[in-house]
């Protein structure tokens, strides 16, 4: 959990391409939360955006980086709502706490639906 109180939380860089459904979802977790972000129009080979990104980081979007995490990476959405979840959702949760024993199985199919079917 993020213990740093949500009104001193620098915005999160929200790397997207605007009509991506994968960035919708990211972009309503985001909302869930309440966390303030900074929406970037990204372009691999058109924006200098992520020169600070790890070399091994996808750069495919949906991708946030995270400056209240020692500036952490992140992408694919299923990945990022579940960073979202263990980072900021000490008071709600995209996730029911009932199904806990089943999200690495939900999980796993939502990682295979968003590749297969993007």
């Amino acid at each position: 959990m993020n213990f740093i109180a949500k009104d001193q939380l620098k915005p999160i860089n929200f790397y997207q391409i605007p009509y991506s459904h994968f960035c919708d979802k990211v972009r309503w977790a985001l909302d869930f939360y309440s966390l303030p972000y900074e929406s970037i129009n990204y372009s691999p080979r058109r924006s200098p955006a992520l020169k600070n990104a790890p070399s091994n980081l996808q750069k495919l979007v949906p991708i946030i980086e995270d400056p209240n995490n020692e500036s952490t990476f992140i992408s694919n959405s299923t990945p990022i709502l579940l960073y979202l979840d263990n980072h900021y959702g000490d008071k709600k949760t995209l996730f029911h706490t009932n199904m806990i024993a089943k999200n690495d199985v939900i999980i796993q199919y939502c990682l295979k639906l968003d590749s297969e079917l993007g």
